[in-house]
C-alpha cells in the first residue's frame, strides 16, 4: 500500500509540537539570570508619610528588614519580605507604574537586587525605619523663630500626630513682640 501524503505532515506537526513543548519546559526549569543591581533613588521619610497620607495607591512600601525587634512596628500599610524570593512573588503582578519603596533597619540598602523586576520604579527611604521614627514618629521642636522653620516644625508635628494618634498641639509659639503695646493709658476719674 501506498502511504497517504497526509501521514507525513501528522508526524511532522506531532514532532514540532513536542519539539516546542520541551523548549518551554527547558526555559521554564532554567535558572533566571540576575540583571546587574541599580541604585535606588532616596525618599524623604515625610515626603513618603505625605504619600500614604493622600492614599496614593501608586506607592508599594516593602519591609526588607531581616528581623524585627518586638514591640517595633512597620511602617503603616508595608509588606514584610525578604530581598528574594518572597519579594519577587509580590512583585511580579504589579503594575508597571507603580512606585516600590523599601525600607531597612537603617538605609543600608541601597541597590535594588538583581533578580527583581526592572520594569519598576524603585526608592529607598533616607536612613531606613530608623529614618522613619526620627522623621515622622517623633515631634519636632524649634530651634528658631524662623517663619520657613516654624511652618516646617507645623508639619512635621502633625504627620507625627497622624501616624501615632497623638493629638497635634502647637509646639511652635509666636516669637516676642519687637515692640511695647506703648504707653498706658489712664483711666478717667469720675470723681465722688
Amino acid at each position: 500500500p501506498t502511504p497517504t501524503p497526509r501521514t507525513p505532515r501528522i508526524k511532522f506537526a506531532v514532532a514540532g509540537a513536542l519539539g516546542l513543548i520541551a523548549i518551554v519546559a527547558i526555559g521554564a526549569t532554567a535558572p533566571s539570570i540576575a540583571a546587574p543591581p541599580i541604585e535606588m533613588e532616596e525618599v524623604a521619610p515625610l515626603e513618603l508619610a505625605e504619600e500614604i497620607i493622600r492614599g496614593n495607591r501608586n506607592i508599594l512600601v516593602l519591609d526588607v528588614r531581616s528581623e524585627i525587634p518586638d514591640g517595633v512596628g512597620r511602617i503603616p500599610g508595608s509588606y514584610a519580605v525578604t530581598p528574594d524570593s518572597a519579594a519577587l512573588g509580590l512583585l511580579s503582578g504589579v503594575a508597571p507604574n507603580t512606585i516600590v519603596v523599601v525600607y531597612d533597619a537603617d538605609g543600608a540598602m541601597a541597590m535594588v537586587p538583581g533578580l527583581w523586576p526592572r520594569r519598576l520604579t524603585y526608592q529607598v527611604v533616607t536612613g531606613g525605619f530608623t529614618g522613619w521614627q526620627e522623621k515622622v514618629l517623633t515631634p519636632a521642636e524649634p530651634t528658631s523663630y524662623a517663619l520657613t522653620e516654624r511652618a516646617f516644625i507645623e508639619r512635621q508635628n502633625q504627620i507625627a500626630g497622624f501616624f501615632s494618634g497623638a493629638a497635634v498641639q502647637s509646639t511652635v509659639q509666636a516669637p516676642p513682640s519687637a515692640m511695647g503695646s506703648g504707653p498706658k493709658k489712664k483711666k478717667k476719674s469720675t470723681g465722688c
